[in-house]
């Protein structure tokens, strides 16, 4: 069963964006052939252990190896929290929904392909960090709507781990 969550964040000035993730078995096609290769990923058991913001990288890499949670739930975690504390904090430059929506579900359907350490788990890039397809500002008024034509080298090298993005941080 797909679930839904949509998120909206008015008085933050943040995107709004929806993050789908799948709850309870893969529903099995009685007569129709071989199960599509774009299956959904297996059961979820429920959360055990620590709570998702206190887990370690590590202890967070393990629960989604395991199966205890899924990327798109530690995600909409931090988004949650993001959304809690950031008009006070103002961490954020850039809360980035559409691609954590996009890469966490992904993630979620190819977790055994996606063996990577960072595979899964949710990080922040700085906004002096050059991000194709993401607005990088380096926190100037000057920089509000350069699209950079490319990623930088460090970026691309934790994006090829599968990792997913939740926005650009503040200097």
């Amino acid at each position: 069963m797909a679930t839904t969550t949509s998120l909206s964040y008015d008085n933050t000035g943040l995107t709004s964006g929806t993050i789908s993730y799948y709850k309870g078995p893969a529903t099995t096609r009685v007569g129709a052939g071989p199960a599509p290769t774009h299956a959904s990923p297996p059961a979820h058991p429920g959360p055990r252990g620590p709570a998702p913001l206190r887990l370690t990288a590590r202890g967070a890499k393990r629960r989604l190896v395991d199966g205890d949670i899924w990327s798109a739930e530690l995600a909409k975690v931090y988004l949650d929290q993001i959304a809690a504390v950031e008009p006070s904090v103002k961490a954020f430059i850039r809360v980035t929904h559409d691609n954590v929506a996009k890469y966490s579900t992904k993630v979620d359907r190819e977790m055994q392909a996606m063996r990577g350490p960072l595979a899964g788990l949710p990080i922040a890039i700085k906004d002096n960090m050059v991000t194709e397809g993401v607005t990088t500002t380096c926190a100037s008024k000057i920089l509000a709507d350069y699209q950079p034509v490319y990623t930088a080298t460090a970026v691309r090298q934790v994006w090829d781990d599968h990792v997913v993005m939740l926005g650009k941080t503040n200097l």
